[in-house]
C-alpha cells in the first residue's frame, strides 16, 4: 500500500496507513515498522533523485528551494503557492505572458518537494 501511495503521491492515505501499521506493530515487532519507514524514505528519496537526474533538474530544484531565479520564475512560484498577495500588478501582467511549460515544470517540482517534506513529517510523527 505504501508503494501505491508513493507512486500516486497521496499523502492522506499514506498517513493513515503508517499510523495504523504503527499501532499494529507497536507491541509486537518494531523492527518491521523500522523496515517499512526505511522503505518509505527510500521511495521518496528516489522521487527527488529522479527529478535531479533529468536535464537541468538539479538546477531547477535548487532554484525552487532557494527562491532564486528571475522575476518571471518568482511570479510563477507565488502564483503556484497560492499567495496572490505577493503578486503586484506588474507580476500579474508578466504571468499573463508566461509560458505554460514553465508553470507545468514548476508545478511538478513543487508537488514532488511538498510530498517529500510531508513524508518526512509523517516519519517524524510516527517515531515520536
Amino acid at each position: 500500500m505504501i508503494d501505491v501511495c508513493v507512486d500516486n503521491m497521496t499523502i492522506q492515505y499514506l498517513k493513515e496507513d503508517v499510523g495504523h501499521f504503527r499501532n499494529v506493530c507497536q507491541h509486537t515487532n518494531m523492527g518491521l515498522l523500522e523496515n517499512v519507514l526505511k522503505r518509505l524514505k527510500e521511495r521518496t528519496d528516489e522521487l527527488i533523485r529522479s527529478t535531479e537526474q533529468t536535464e537541468g533538474g538539479e538546477e531547477k530544484l535548487k532554484q525552487l528551494l532557494s527562491g532564486a531565479g528571475d522575476s518571471q520564475q518568482q511570479g510563477v512560484s507565488a502564483f503556484l503557492s497560492g499567495d496572490l498577495a505577493e503578486l503586484n500588478p506588474d507580476e500579474l501582467i508578466l504571468m499573463a505572458n508566461c509560458s505554460f511549460e514553465l508553470i507545468e515544470v514548476k508545478q511538478d517540482l513543487m508537488l514532488k518537494v511538498s510530498f517529500f517534506i510531508d513524508v518526512c513529517k509523517i516519519i517524524l510523527d510516527t517515531l515520536r
